[in-house]
């Protein structure tokens, strides 16, 4: 049987919308227009420190309050019902148990 792949940020989760005010905090004018890159010291004046600081401060404590992306989560139940549903996310394996709990919450069959 074919599986499903599924990646979790910006597919299941509104990941960008949460993270840009984090991002405007260490470098105000960011606009999520100058997000073209996962690195986004390769796009913007933001530096790797920066960068890290970011997506640490966003991995430890705002992971289960992310909104979901309206209708993934019914969608992705309907296409459970057809193939076994395979999360894709490179999330740091700390955020392990936010992203399960995030994921219970919402009912996304996994």
């Amino acid at each position: 049987m074919k599986a499903i792949g599924i990646d979790i940020d910006n597919v299941l989760s509104a990941t960008a919308a949460h993270v840009l005010p984090l991002l405007q905090a260490h470098a105000p004018g960011f606009q999520m227009d100058d997000w073209r890159s996962f690195n986004l010291y390769d796009c913007s004046a933001i530096t790797r420190d920066q960068q890290r600081a970011v997506f640490d401060e966003f991995h430890a404590d705002h992971i289960e309050q992310l909104p979901d992306v309206a209708g993934a989560a019914d969608a992705l139940r309907q296409l459970a019902q057809r193939a076994p549903i395979w999360l894709i996310t490179n999330r740091p394996e700390s955020t392990e148990l936010q992203t399960h709990r995030w994921l219970h919450r919402l009912r996304i069959p996994y």
